[in-house]
């Protein structure tokens, strides 16, 4: 089953990240923010195999890394195709199926991972990611709706 989910641009300006204040500081590029999902999986949105994300201007990348579990109790391997020029997460990739639960642990282990990274572009978009895959539930409720 794949199916393509828009992300509401309310919730990704709420979750915005950003380092500093509105006058000395930087928030994350809206080439940076996903619209839409690509969800793959084998009978629901609960069971996710993988999830392509889509960027205003696209991307292509090639680079593929494992997110380590930074001591996040988890038993889910997860792979990553980065954007070539920018380190954006186009596509992660589980090595089984996941359900709403599971993508709250890869948020938790996103969200570490965003510490380790040396641009704070690429630190952005591990940040969004993850407040994306933490919102999961509400995310495809607010996409059944409409």
């Amino acid at each position: 089953m794949t199916r393509a989910i828009f992300i509401d641009p309310a919730r990704t300006e709420k979750d915005r990240p950003a380092v500093g204040d509105r006058k000395n500081g930087f928030s994350i590029s809206p080439f940076e923010i996903p619209y839409e999902m690509q969800v793959f999986g084998e009978s629901s949105l609960d069971h996710v195999l993988s999830i392509r994300f889509s960027y205003p201007g696209g991307e292509t990348g090639t680079t593929r890394s494992d997110i380590p579990s930074f001591g996040i109790e988890s038993d889910v391997d997860i792979r990553i195709r980065s954007g070539r020029l920018s380190g954006k997460i186009l596509e992660m990739t589980f090595g089984r199926p996941v359900n709403a639960d599971e993508l709250a642990q890869v948020a938790g282990r996103l969200k570490e991972a965003s510490t380790a990274t040396l641009s704070l572009s690429t630190k952005f978009n591990y940040q969004m990611i993850s407040r994306i895959l933490s919102s999961w539930r509400e995310i495809i409720e607010a996409s059944d709706i409409s």
